[in-house]
């Protein structure tokens, strides 16, 4: 019975956890949006009625609601529907991976830049400032132009595009942080550098870095159907939403649904990593914490 008791405790305090995510209208809608997405990229084999690969040239261009094909067909004759759930995965694989990996190179060069600062933190900030020159989506242009075109260009450059925005928000963060009375008594006590950004600093920075992550890949998510519409990202016959958008753009006048079914799920994923990280912010804000009580 005594084992019992704490498990018992903790179930209110769950309850109370749930309730208070769930009482945060962005977080609670843009979490059930992403989750969406995500279940129907991990149940695509289940769900897509059709091969997404499979064309059949005579029922090109069909409507939704068609018989067989709930959302209609492409220009080849391709089920919309199914190429539509499988390129969930793709659209949520160039969304988050590009963002980790910006997160973790970005944030290392901003929290070493800011907590050394100096000759190193001048640097990095001149060269985060040549490339905030550039507007994002032009250099991600020249760096898959560049490369090539292809998944692994298209996530290359939009890694590249995103790490100044990473590096810069760690610095300024990090900048406030080693000014507190914990990081000086840990110098005081004399551990290094390394030690202190790491233990000490490095925890404190984590929460705006995440919330600016889940916004990013909202972000990401637009940069890359954008690449997949310009002929850069992956090559068909792949099921890709900006892909899809592109090829639906030359029967805008004929075959809407072509165009706009692909256009409105890029929409749908990208307003739910908004929304997520709107909620994430408003969450782990202690000012936005403390004005609720």
């Amino acid at each position: 019975m005594s084992e019992a008791r704490p498990l018992v405790r903790g179930v209110p305090m769950l309850l109370s956890g749930v309730g208070r995510l769930f009482a945060n209208g962005s977080l609670a809608i843009g979490l059930t949006m992403v989750v969406a997405v995500v279940l129907v990229a991990a149940f695509a084999p289940l769900l897509a009625p059709h091969d997404p690969f499979f064309a059949n040239p005579i029922e090109r261009y069909l409507p939704p609601l068609s018989e067989g094909y709930l959302l209609g067909t492409d220009e080849l004759g391709r089920d919309i529907l199914s190429r539509l759930i499988y390129g969930a995965r793709l659209a949520l694989l160039v969304a988050v991976v590009p963002t980790v990996i910006a997160l973790v190179i970005g944030g290392a060069i901003g929290l070493f830049a800011g907590y050394l600062g100096g000759a190193w933190d001048s640097v990095v900030m001149r060269v985060f400032d040549v490339m905030f020159a550039f507007p994002g989506i032009l250099l991600a242009l020249g760096v898959s132009a560049a490369l090539g075109p292809g998944l692994n260009s298209m996530i290359i450059a939009m890694v590249v595009v995103t790490i100044p925005a990473f590096g810069r928000i760690i610095r300024g963060v990090v900048l406030g942080v080693k000014e507190e009375l914990y990081v000086e008594a840990a110098r005081a006590l004399g551990y290094g550098n390394m030690r202190i950004a790491l233990r000490h600093v490095l925890p404190n920075v984590l929460a705006p870095a995440l919330v600016y992550g889940t916004l990013q890949t909202g972000r990401n998510v637009i940069l890359a159907a954008s690449l997949s519409f310009l002929g850069l990202g992956p090559q068909p016959p792949t099921p890709d939403w900006g892909q899809m958008l592109s090829g639906g753009r030359m029967a805008l006048a004929t075959a809407a649904h072509v165009a706009t079914i692909p256009g409105l799920a890029i929409v749908f994923l990208a307003i739910g990593f908004n929304l997520l990280g709107d909620g994430a912010r408003d969450l782990l804000d202690p000012r936005t914490r403390r004005d609720r009580l």
